[in-house]
């Protein structure tokens, strides 16, 4: 195992483990966390150990199962948002020259 996949797999484990703590808070508020979208935790995989570590911190001012996972899905779409817009910076990074961005 090359040391990239050790720390991939490091990465991953704290991942799953956050994912799992963050689940729990959820039910001890007394909801599901997947009820309405059975892929959350997939989308959460996504993220990276900062963002669901502040997620986490986020959550313990939850009042309600119902506002811990509207505080999910904003930090999920936050995220995803994110990667779009830091795509999109690599993409015209290395996009050619047009008339344009060439004037």
């Amino acid at each position: 195992m090359t040391d990239n996949e050790k720390r991939q797999k490091k990465e991953n484990a704290e991942k799953e483990r956050l994912i799992f703590v963050i689940e729990m808070k959820v039910n001890q508020l007394g909801d599901d966390l997947y009820s309405g979208d059975p892929g959350r935790n997939l989308r959460m995989f996504e993220m990276s150990i900062s963002e669901l570590q502040q997620l986490l911190q986020n959550l313990t001012v939850a009042i309600s199962g119902k506002a811990a996972i509207t505080m999910i899905v904003s930090a999920i779409v936050d995220s995803e948002d994110a990667r779009r817009t830091a795509d999109d910076n690599k993409y015209e990074a290395h996009a050619p020259a047009t008339m344009e961005t060439a004037a």
